[in-house]
């Protein structure tokens, strides 16, 4: 569908619109979630909602969309080093919170799968574009870094509860700031554990190459 009435709409307008969408959905659901309820957070009219969109199921699906667009945008290509390739994700999410402040419910809401039922194709959907963007995230990680105990999958999914952790808070009423800084602590325990102790040494002696030059 083209969303050409929105689309021309100012920027402040859509942000406020995106966002009302991604708090309301991302809350109750969409099953009870209302248009009006989404409306009267945008500043707008429910008809307003139903010009822009068409339904409430062509609004749901834009966002899914536009939240792997946004997501692709902000995430850069990752380094050699997994957990700091991770980290690019992560902090590719703070910006776009900043931004949208119903970012991370709408975040949890796909995490916890609610809803999926009535349209089962969105976890495909969902899937086919963790893909995409894992795909440009970790191509230049060297998964020789792991230690004996770790496998490629055992640090995917580790990290992925860490981030549905930190999500859960993130839409919660902790401070960025503080939750920022337990991440960063989560970091640096994650590297001790998955890699190996050469391959720590070797990252540190290049800290300090970089530290001297400067």
């Amino acid at each position: 569908m083209e969303y050409t009435n929105f689309n021309n709409l100012p920027e402040k307008k859509k942000i406020a619109i995106i966002n009302a969408g991604f708090s309301c959905f991302g809350e109750h659901g969409y099953k009870k979630t209302g248009v009006a309820e989404i409306a009267e957070m945008a500043g707008i009219s429910k008809a307003a909602v139903f010009y822009y969109f068409g339904s409430k199921k062509e609004l749901f699906f834009y966002l899914f969309d536009y939240i792997h667009d946004i997501l692709m945008k902000e995430t850069t290509e990752g380094t050699e080093d997994f957990i700091e390739s991770w980290k690019i994700a992560m902090y590719a999410r703070h910006r776009i919170a900043k931004t949208y402040s119903g970012f991370y419910t709408f975040l949890r809401m796909i995490s916890r799968k609610k809803d999926f039922d009535q349209f089962p194709e969105l976890w495909d959907v969902v899937t086919k574009n963790n893909e995409i963007i894992f795909e440009k995230l970790f191509k230049n990680v060297d998964w020789n870094c792991l230690n004996e105990a770790c496998s490629r999958e055992l640090v995917m999914n580790i990290m992925g509860w860490i981030s549905e952790g930190l999500m859960n808070m993130l839409s919660g009423e902790e401070s960025e700031d503080e939750i920022l800084k337990r991440e960063e602590q989560y970091y640096r325990v994650m590297k001790k554990a998955f890699y190996k102790p050469e391959y720590l040494e070797c990252m540190e002696e290049r800290k300090n190459e970089i530290r001297n030059v400067q």
